[in-house]
């Protein structure tokens, strides 16, 4: 396995074409995962191993929150104060300052970075992604879409400025007209509750979302795999 990255510009040096890393494709394993690569038949249980790390967590969070310095096998614990205090006579105050947990790699943890392989990959462009669209009035999922009610999309970068009039939820019926979305109630990146325009004409539409990098003027636009179908309202 390698560790996938591209490049691209970087934003903190004024030096003509100079680039930093992005990866990609990371996969995490969590706890669990690690568990079961230890757990082999005959030795060890799954429950007993669990009992030890959950022990373990417990011991150094309790001394942590003692103040003490940590150093475990893999990784330096130790706090840190920051704020800035406004002379000597000057003492901790919670409002203005905080206690942080900083972590450093042992020299073992030091020595697999250096062992991990890199592949140099394409850059995915980073478009809005359209996981799902909800339509509320009808409670369905890439189905219907219900004029001048509520409805909710679900994916990634989504985050968008409704005060920019090229960016928004957009909807293009089969008369290749273009209604635009101008009531949002949720606008997160991952998140978007919005008003539907209530003069949509039946029949199939097509949903876009188009935003904004902070910092970059190119308009970016996502397109649902799946055409919606126009619902009838209750009278």
């Amino acid at each position: 396995m390698s560790l996938k990255y591209s490049t691209r510009n970087n934003p903190l040096t004024t030096v003509e074409d100079d680039c930093i890393a992005q990866t990609h494709d990371v996969e995490t394993l969590t706890e669990k995962d690690l568990l079961n690569e230890i757990v082999v038949p005959g030795g060890v249980t799954n429950t007993q191993l669990q009992a030890v790390v959950t022990s373990m967590k417990e011991v150094i969070l309790k001394k942590l929150r003692q103040g003490y310095g940590i150093r475990t096998a893999l990784v330096h614990y130790y706090p840190t104060i920051s704020g800035v205090f406004t002379d000597d006579e000057d003492s901790f105050d919670p409002n203005r300052h905080s206690v942080n947990i900083k972590t450093t790699p042992n020299k073992e943890v030091k020595e697999a970075a250096a062992s991990i392989r890199t592949q140099k990959v394409t850059a995915p462009k980073r478009i809005p992604f359209i996981q799902k669209f909800i339509d509320t009035a009808s409670n369905t999922r890439d189905n219907l879409i219900t004029p001048g009610l509520v409805a909710e999309i679900k994916g990634e970068l989504l985050k968008l400025d409704p005060t920019d009039l090229s960016q928004g939820v957009f909807l293009i019926d089969s008369n290749k007209t273009l209604h635009r979305c101008e009531k949002y109630i949720r606008n997160t990146p991952t998140n978007l509750i919005f008003y539907i325009p209530g003069d949509i004409p039946t029949g199939q539409v097509e949903l876009r979302v188009r935003m904004k990098i902070e910092n970059d003027s190119k308009l970016r636009e996502g397109i649902h795999s799946v055409l919606l179908t126009v619902a009838q309202q209750q009278q």
